[in-house]
């Protein structure tokens, strides 16, 4: 899959960078980007992706933490609020 090569690309750069232990993704279509979700979230989404060298989350309102997680295989658990 696209998606996990772009996640595991990611997490390389951030392993590589002794600085930067984590980065937090906000930006719709970057989320779309790092997780292969497309479709899932529309414009209007709260998500986030939080990644760090050792593994990565996508955190998500509640009304597409269903969705999320059917599709989240390298991303653990999705996590909702709300």
């Amino acid at each position: 899959m696209i998606a996990e090569r772009r996640l595991a690309a990611f997490r390389r750069r951030l392993a590589a960078d002794e600085e930067i232990v984590a980065a937090l993704v906000t930006l719709p279509v970057n989320v779309r980007y790092l997780t292969g979700f497309e479709g899932l979230f529309d414009e209007g989404i709260s998500a986030a992706c939080l990644i760090t060298a050792d593994g990565a989350r996508v955190y998500t309102d509640v009304r597409y933490a269903e969705a999320a997680q059917a599709a989240a295989p390298p991303w653990g658990t999705p996590r909702s609020g709300g």
